[in-house]
């Protein structure tokens, strides 16, 4: 599983690459395009029967975990004052440490026993915000 999980971070450094290069200024599209794949990406994940399968599955996922990561940093300078980012980004860090804490326990129990079917789940939970934030994304693009 080392070998596997050293494969999303290759994808992270190719998303942070491809970031560099892009530019776009259609942040929110880019970061929710990559919530929804980096949820297909989840889904097909348990069904890798190879490893080299599951490596370039998680590389995958690491390419969308990375644009997501960055999107998501480059709002915040977006749109909050330069004052209070480092706190933000304190809180974010804060609340992020807090929530792992509770869900390392459930992802632990939950590999133990249903390791495909956290996977599944996760995926579906992933494709369905992505659905939800693209619909307001879309009637936010309309209503303009």
């Amino acid at each position: 599983m080392g070998l596997i999980d050293s494969f999303a971070g290759i994808g992270s450094l190719i998303a942070t690459i491809a970031v560099v290069r892009i530019k776009n200024s259609k942040i929110m599209v880019w970061m929710i395009s990559s919530l929804f794949l980096l949820g297909i990406s989840t889904l097909i994940f348990p069904y890798s029967s190879y490893i080299i399968v599951a490596c370039i599955v998680y590389m995958i996922m690491g390419i969308f975990i990375g644009f997501i990561k960055i999107y998501s940093r480059d709002l915040v300078y977006k749109f909050i004052p330069q004052n209070m980012v480092g706190r933000i980004f304190s809180l974010w860090t804060s609340l992020s440490l807090l929530c792992a804490s509770f869900t390392s326990v459930l992802n632990g129990y939950m590999a133990s026993h249903y390791l495909r079917d956290a996977y599944i789940a996760l995926g579906i939970v992933l494709v369905t915000v992505g659905f939800f934030y693209s619909y307001k994304l879309i009637k936010e693009q309309l209503n303009v």
